[in-house]
């Protein structure tokens, strides 16, 4: 099926996306229609209470039949303390939130939270990249991967360069598991063989336990086109906006963070290999959509190293939407807020998984280095890599995604955060600075510090995110 000239790999009719309504005429705030709670929970199958099975059963099935990368709630919440206990200077766990099982009484699960990179007391506030997986729980590779990134940013401190140079200048929070009690069913599900239970969306809770879609129940444009009223539906809404204690929790986590223009918002959801960008009801362009265009292009043209490239287009264009955590984040905080449709399977293959790893650990990358100035960024060449030799320093690198311009200069800092233009200048390899892509070189002898950064400038005038190197071996 083509959906704005996007292959959408079936997807509309795997999430139960009701029709498409006519896309509203504004992104002003709409008026909350009412939803009755008058719901007779014997006119449908409740679900699973999603008290997960022990431990020990969980894991002798996933080692007989599950992926082996799947965790259980239990063995990310165990890694993710265990993360932290290994870089104690650098990483923590924080309690965001109760899971809606945990607030009733039913289970004990937390919404937890790594921080890497947070400012010490005293300190200012420094630009975010917040990233979530797991709101729909049985995208089952999106938690693993959310969790694995993370891991080697912890491992790559102090000794890659641009890892080091990035948790210096930025935060980086992660919520890899959004929906504990929704993944708890999947649990059981991939222990028991119940593909019903492997497939668990939404929630649990809801009238008489049939869940709630944690990305429908977002406050910007909560019951809109794309989210059903009905609790049957997979795409349920849930009874309010922002009704769900999962959903509270990002919400919360957002304001305390106090996200604004200068910081990244990353969803992770699962498939159709698409970058998604706002808005996700309405075809009108959003004030940023130049931005979102160049930053998405730019993101999808990293995605090639796991053998398919991802496509990027307003959320609209797959199908519509209303309540989404990447529209919310965006109308709230006017932060850069993308989804990346990882993959082209819900339950992913270890097989599947290894290669959407592959396509997708680059653009996360690329949207930390962005963050501190992701709009104005996404528009400049990119810097592919750097090296140092010998007080030399050379870098690839390229405009052909980020508006196919012909690269005009490229310079060399030891501090990333200078204005553009003041830096070393360095000159192209071949004589002329010609091309979409270049290789520049020059003499960094004179820079101070431990690491030397290089950053390129388009012929409109754009600067690129800096690519960075240590001075010495």
């Amino acid at each position: 099926m083509e959906l704005g000239g996007v292959r959408s790999r079936s997807r509309q009719t795997l999430d139960n996306a009701e029709p498409a309504r006519a896309a509203k005429n504004t992104v002003a705030a709409v008026p909350l229609p009412a939803v009755s709670s008058a719901t007779d929970a014997s006119s449908f199958e409740a679900h699973s209470s999603a008290q997960a099975l022990p431990e020990d059963e969980v894991s002798r099935a996933v080692r007989a039949g599950a992926p082996s990368y799947f965790r259980t709630y239990e063995q990310v919440k165990t890694a993710m303390h265990a993360l932290s206990a290994d870089h104690p200077e650098l990483v923590k766990v924080e309690d965001v939130g109760d899971s809606g099982e945990k607030r009733a009484g039913k289970a004990d699960r937390d919404i937890l939270a790594l921080r890497l990179g947070s400012p010490r007391p005293g300190e200012p506030r420094k630009p975010t990249m917040f990233l979530i997986a797991g709101e729909h729980a049985r995208e089952i590779a999106n938690p693993e991967i959310a969790l694995r990134w993370a891991q080697g940013l912890a491992a790559g401190y102090g000794k890659d360069a641009r890892i080091t140079a990035a948790l210096d200048r930025c935060e980086v929070v992660i919520v890899p598991m959004v929906n504990p009690d929704g993944h708890a069913v999947v649990e059981e599900g991939l222990a028991t063989g119940n593909r019903a239970k492997m497939m668990q969306r939404k929630n649990t809770q809801g009238p008489g336990g049939s869940g709630v879609d944690l990305n429908r129940n977002y406050p910007f444009h909560w019951g809109g086109p794309g989210a059903s009223s009905d609790p049957r539906d997979e795409t349920f809404r849930g009874p309010s906006a922002a009704s769900e204690a999962e959903t509270q929790a990002v919400v919360k986590l957002a304001q305390a963070l106090k996200l604004d223009a200068n910081d990244v918002f990353v969803s992770l959801h699962s498939y159709s290999e698409l970058i998604l960008y706002p808005w996700g009801d309405t075809r009108e362009e959003s004030p940023d959509h130049a931005h979102f265009v160049a930053l998405g292009e730019a993101m999808a043209s990293l995605t090639d190293e796991g053998g398919d490239r991802y496509a990027a287009i307003p959320a609209v264009d797959l199908y519509p939407t209303t309540g989404t955590s990447d529209d919310h984040i965006y109308a709230t905080h006017g932060t850069a807020a993308v989804t990346l449709e990882t993959g082209e399977t819900f339950l992913q293959s270890d097989t599947e998984y290894q290669a959407t790893w592959k396509e997708v650990a680059p653009t996360l990358d690329y949207a930390l280095d962005l963050t501190g100035a992701p709009f104005a960024g996404a528009h400049g060449p990119m810097v592919r890599s750097t090296t140092v030799q010998a007080g030399k320093v050379e870098a690839r690198v390229s405009d052909a995604y980020n508006g196919k311009q012909q690269v005009k200069a490229a310079e060399a800092v030891s501090d990333p955060t200078a204005p553009a233009g003041q830096g070393i200048p360095l000159a192209a390899q071949d004589g002329a600075f010609d091309s979409a892509q270049e290789v520049v070189t020059g003499d960094v002898t004179k820079l101070t510090g431990d690491k030397v950064y290089v950053r390129a400038q388009d012929s409109q005038g754009n600067w690129g995110p800096a690519g960075v190197a240590w001075r010495t071996a």
